[in-house]
């Protein structure tokens, strides 16, 4: 009696310490889904915040945990009875480690974002998640953007054993996903890159030397942004689209007459889809001067649906150092590329 009650006890401070302890770092596992960069308990807090961080907290979350148990409970159930489904969605748009224009939607299509809603639980098991190994949470997420509050329902699901969170959330699109792509990004070291060439060759005048009004020291100055990838993947870590975001680069020179001469290269972008969704992307460059100012854009964008066909498309609006471009997507973008105006004067 006293061994066996020994064994108890050992096996609960093996399964507390299991639970405690960080989790590794993120990686994909054998079958391609995410594995957990901390701890159960605390994943899906951790989540929440690095996507409001990406945003630069134009959104904020509130997690709370409403209630909690075991898998083993849902076996049979699909995952479209276990939350209840608001109809609205919050989407960003993505442009590296940046997740821009946060918002609330309603959807033309009541079943976007849902893709994940139409399976059962028991599928993890056919990944290496069996039910029986399985915790979960009940989460009300209260989501804020500007002064709209609102507050929805999601879930997490934990294997402490095997070092392994899914969040369900049927109305943050892409959650996981988005924010798996910002840090790898991050760790990466992906972000916009400023150059420059000094001003060495300048013609002098009498009221001084020629060069850029952003920096007199300099006569070129230009933008380039690395490409990247963004990936989408189910609740089960299969790939359901990816983009990869081609190079983007502009520039402003001064010429020898002090005269601004803008100019760009834009790279096109690739893309594949899979289980129903479809991808589209588009790329454009241009320029313009006004005067002594010019203005240099390149920029690529992908879109992606699940219901009909994703398309993609740009424009031009204005002219001269003013022009800029209107994008015309199905869905929310993932981007690469900017914006550079400057300019050329005696200083």
């Amino acid at each position: 009696m006293k061994c066996k009650t020994l064994l108890t006890m050992t096996s609960l401070l093996v399964m507390l310490l299991v639970i405690i302890l960080p989790m590794a770092q993120a990686q994909e596992a054998a079958t391609g889904a995410a594995v957990s960069s901390q701890s159960p308990l605390s994943y899906v807090d951790g989540l929440y915040k690095e996507y409001a961080a990406g945003t630069d907290g134009k959104i904020s979350f509130s997690v709370q945990t409403v209630e909690n148990g075991s898998m083993a409970d849902f076996a049979g159930k699909p995952f479209s009875s276990l939350v209840t489904v608001q109809p609205y969605r919050i989407v960003t748009d993505q442009l590296g480690t940046k997740l821009t224009n946060p918002r609330f939607v309603l959807p033309e299509d009541p079943g976007y974002g849902l893709h994940d809603m139409k399976y059962t639980a028991d599928k993890f098991a056919d990944y290496g998640f069996p039910l029986e190994h399985g915790l979960y949470r009940r989460l009300l997420v209260t989501a804020t953007i500007g002064g709209d509050v609102r507050s929805h329902e999601a879930m997490e699901f934990y294997w402490p054993s095997l070092n392994h969170s899914a969040v369900l959330d049927p109305v943050v699109v892409f959650l996981e996903s988005k924010v798996n792509t910002r840090l790898r990004l991050t760790a990466e070291g992906w972000g916009p890159r400023l150059m420059h060439r000094n001003a060495t060759q300048n013609i002098a005048s009498p009221s001084g030397t020629c060069g850029l009004s952003s920096n007199h020291g300099w006569t070129d100055e230009w933008w380039w942004w690395n490409s990247w990838t963004a990936t989408a993947k189910d609740i089960f870590g299969i790939t359901l689209w990816q983009e990869t975001l081609g190079f983007q680069e502009i520039g402003i020179s001064c010429t020898t007459s002090c005269k601004p001469s803008p100019w760009l290269v834009s790279n096109t972008s690739s893309s594949f889809s899979n289980l129903g969704y479809t991808t589209a992307c588009a790329n454009r460059g241009d320029t313009g001067i006004t005067g002594s100012t010019a203005r240099s854009i390149a920029e690529t964008d992908c879109t992606e649906e699940f219901v009909g066909q994703a398309s993609a498309s740009v424009s031009v609006n204005g002219n001269g150092a003013s022009i800029s471009f209107s994008w015309h997507l199905g869905g929310s973008a993932n981007s690469n590329g900017g914006i550079y105006t400057d300019s050329c004067g005696y200083f």
